[in-house]
């Protein structure tokens, strides 16, 4: 016969066993799960895959889409969950926090600086040499201060035939950011130049982080804005991360 306190000790045990036991089936339904996803979508990045407040649900993210899936992966949701309970948001959430994150590991030297005034105002942008959107909004840009831009250069080849050509006479320029500015506000397209550039690495980096259009914005908090912003917009969009700070 076991004493009291065997009895106590086998039961808390037990208990323990159970919490590790169902931890590590946790994570291993994660990992298979990812997995099953990577080989079923192998040009899809699966970033990660966890369990969501759901029973039985799991948190999908590939670049910056939040999707939701079932344990076999069979079945994939889009679009937005709520707890309806918290009044949250929970697929925004899951997305505000993926990109927050991703300000301080984007490789800042795959582009190239735009600084006006005195810098302080920082964001960058994946665009377009031929994208019209990409020319607006540096039009736009003319007449806004102090702010610091990263240009990743991301031509679209399938809309933009010559635009990957640009791009790469713009990266080969002594002065990258007079080039794409006079390309782009004035029209003046630089001589066709050719050199060692980043536009491949972009490119990867693009869908890893989801950007699929120009342009793009990350900001320095790691806000995600895509389209095209009038200059008001564009104002209120940077001073709004200065007050956070």
């Amino acid at each position: 016969m076991l004493s009291k306190f065997a009895r106590t000790l086998s039961v808390t045990a037990l208990a323990a066993a159970c919490v590790v036991g169902s931890a590590f089936a946790a994570t291993t339904e994660e990992a298979e799960l990812k997995a099953y996803l990577e080989k079923t979508y192998p040009n899809t990045p699966i970033a990660e895959v966890k369990h969501s407040p759901v029973p039985g649900i799991f948190q999908v993210t590939m670049g910056r889409t939040v999707a939701f899936a079932d344990k076999s992966g069979r079945y994939l949701i889009f679009g937005p969950m709520f707890d309806m309970k918290e009044q949250v948001d929970l697929t925004a959430e899951a997305r505000n926090n993926l990109s927050r994150a991703k300000w301080d590991s984007l490789p800042l030297d795959l582009a190239f600086k735009v600084v006006k005034g005195d810098g302080s105002r920082k964001f960058a942008v994946f665009t377009d040499p031929d994208c019209p959107f990409c020319k607006r909004f540096e039009q736009e840009l003319m007449k806004l201060d102090n702010y610091t831009m990263h240009v990743f250069l991301s031509p679209i080849a399938s809309l933009h035939p010559s635009a990957k050509e640009k791009a790469e006479s713009v990266w080969c320029s002594k002065d990258r950011a007079q080039a794409w500015t006079a390309m782009m506000v004035e029209g003046v397209t630089p001589p066709v130049a050719t050199c060692d550039n980043p536009l491949e690495k972009i490119e990867r980096l693009s869908r890893e982080i989801g950007v699929s259009g120009t342009p793009s914005l990350v900001r320095d908090d790691g806000t995600f804005k895509a389209g095209y912003m009038p200059v008001a917009a564009m104002d209120a969009w940077l001073n709004d991360s200065s007050a956070k700070r």
